[in-house]
């Protein structure tokens, strides 16, 4: 280990994401978190959140996608979360996205699913947002997923053209819709015709942004989607 690697350690050592004690993993939770944070093994009809046990048979096939999260929002993921977007501690986003890592890869136990024919694509944040944060965590997240499973990130296809409110201000699903409303676009739109898509995002609590990414997704003629979700509230 460097010298400067371990005096930054002594000075700034890791915590625990999830409960700030002080571990040696810089990219995971403490083994009392890791316990308390479930792991599903389904996948979800997005309408009733049904688990689904094809994916080509979904209870509600006038849905666009599937749905996927990998565990709850709870006291634990949280503040994880809120470390990552609101303190901008950006190696967080490596313990959420084990999170995911874990979770898809028991999908990939129980269900058909041939992942190489799939492409990765986060969900965008605003220019501004950008600006302001330095990193989009769900990009972030998605990356470590991509370099997991050795799949092509596509992060500069599906970009967001309105700076919004963040949904998390918004109680109401009906204001959650018309937030986002239209507030995607595709550039590059050969790059994804005809392709499989994975979107990852780092929580989903009533879809609209998720819907509203798949709906200018399908316009532009992509094939299956598997929206994935860390945590879902």
């Amino acid at each position: 280990m460097k010298i400067l690697e371990i005096f930054q350690n002594i000075i700034f050592p890791h915590r625990c994401p999830g409960c700030l004690k002080i571990i040696k993993n810089k990219t995971d939770f403490c083994k009392n978190c890791i316990n308390q944070i479930k792991i599903y093994n389904n996948l979800f009809c997005p309408r009733c959140k049904n688990r689904i046990l094809n994916i080509n048979k979904i209870c509600h096939p006038k849905e666009k996608f599937i749905l996927g999260t990998a565990t709850d929002y709870n006291k634990i993921t949280e503040q994880a979360i809120h470390f990552l977007k609101f303190q901008f501690v950006t190696s967080v986003a490596n313990s959420l996205s084990n999170i995911l890592v874990n979770y898809f890869e028991q999908i990939l136990k129980y269900y058909q699913i041939n992942i190489k024919n799939f492409i990765v694509i986060p969900i965008p944040i605003s220019k501004k947002r950008f600006n302001l944060r330095g990193f989009n965590q769900s990009e972030l997240i998605a990356k470590n997923f991509c370099d997991h499973f050795n799949l092509k990130l596509y992060n500069k296809n599906l970009i967001k053209i309105k700076n919004n409110k963040p949904q998390s201000e918004l109680k109401d699903i009906n204001q959650r819709q018309i937030n986002v409303l239209n507030c995607f676009q595709i550039q590059n739109p050969k790059e994804i015709i005809n392709k499989n898509i994975i979107l990852i995002d780092d929580i989903i609590t009533t879809g609209s942004t998720i819907k509203e990414a798949v709906k200018i997704l399908k316009l532009n003629k992509v094939k299956k989607i598997i929206a994935l979700a860390v945590c879902k509230a």
